[in-house]
């Protein structure tokens, strides 16, 4: 293990799922993260990408899967130089369980060619049983 920090830290890729609760206010319960981010000047992913200079473990979330711009913010995180060079492992959540024998083997097969990355994963994504919402 490094020095770097084994503090958590919990990041919150979309901060609310509904409608303020007045004109320019946010609901009390996330007060507290809408001014860390009133004061913060670096983009969401400059953020991400420094907070894994100084903790082991980055863990990001979020509050509605339907929600497409914490998909883009996740996908400028991966493609960054600086996440390529320090990361070793990523988790992620696949919305259901139907095809996790699959994931699970997909992702212990070992190297494979990109092409057969993106088949795999396509097929597994077309295949998934998604619950009523």
């Amino acid at each position: 293990m490094d020095a770097r920090s084994c503090e958590p830290v919990h990041v919150s890729a979309h901060l609310s799922s509904g409608p303020a609760t007045a004109a320019g206010a946010c609901r009390p319960a996330i007060e507290p993260c809408v001014d860390f981010l009133k004061g913060e000047s670096q983009s969401s992913r400059d953020y991400l990408i420094d907070l894994l200079k100084s903790h082991e473990i980055v863990i990001v979330c979020e509050q509605d899967h339907r929600e497409s711009t914490q998909y883009d913010l996740l996908h400028d995180v991966v493609t960054h130089g600086d996440f390529v060079q320090r990361v070793g492992h990523v988790f992620i959540e696949v919305g259901s369980d139907s095809q996790e024998r699959r994931f699970d083997d997909f992702l212990t097969a070992g190297r494979l060619e990109p092409r057969v990355v993106e088949g795999c994963l396509l097929d597994i994504y077309r295949n998934l049983i998604w619950g009523s919402l």
